[in-house]
């Protein structure tokens, strides 16, 4: 059954850290370490103002993204800033662990439920 909420993701690219043949690799509730892909790229689009032409050709190159995604309800907006914040705590117990190189940027988005469902046809 698919959700008819949106879907609030917060990513951040990462360099140089492979998932092999996995397209995702499940981190517990709610968050994901994903290979790049279509939605993940367009991130960088339309934000030109923001990036400089070396940051968006970077984010680009990103092997793979940390994501989290939250489930937005009509009656509550995400937290933005607060989902932000907990993705980056979970990138930091990473660090602790083995350092993992980043480009620096962290990207938020809202996944609408029809545009899965198109994308997921047309795979």
């Amino acid at each position: 059954m698919v959700s008819e909420f949106e879907t609030v993701w917060t990513t951040i690219p990462l360099k140089g850290v492979s998932l092999g043949d996995r397209l995702e690799v499940s981190l517990g509730n709610e968050i994901a370490h994903l290979r790049s892909d279509f939605r993940l790229l367009a991130a960088r689009d339309g934000l030109d103002l923001f990036l400089s032409k070396v940051q968006t050709e970077d984010v680009g190159r990103a092997d793979s993204f940390l994501v989290l995604r939250v489930l937005q309800s009509p009656l509550q907006a995400v937290d933005i800033p607060r989902t932000a914040e907990f993705l980056l705590d979970a990138l930091m117990a990473f660090q602790i662990i083995k350092p993992i190189e980043t480009y620096g940027l962290l990207f938020h988005g809202t996944v609408l439920p029809q545009l899965e469902l198109e994308r997921a046809f047309f795979r």
